[in-house]
């Protein structure tokens, strides 16, 4: 996670570039940059993502968060 509220409704990062670059978590994200994803997903609005990249970006995160749990145990 890097730069808080970077994606915003006014000139902000784009989520979709934020993804690609290897952020995989946006904070605290909003519902523009969900419709964004979305969007970009189905490729439309002239926004592509591929699913591999988001992909990519849950299985880090979840690595993270089972690696956290088992040495918390």
């Amino acid at each position: 996670m890097t730069d808080w509220l970077t994606t915003n409704k006014n000139g902000g990062s784009a989520a979709t570039k934020c993804i690609e670059a290897g952020n995989d978590l946006i904070m605290p994200g909003n519902q523009s940059d969900i419709n964004e994803i979305m969007d970009a997903l189905d490729q439309k609005k002239d926004l592509s993502l591929s699913e591999t990249a988001l992909d990519d970006c849950c299985r880090r995160m979840l690595s993270m968060i089972l690696q956290l749990t088992v040495k918390g145990q």
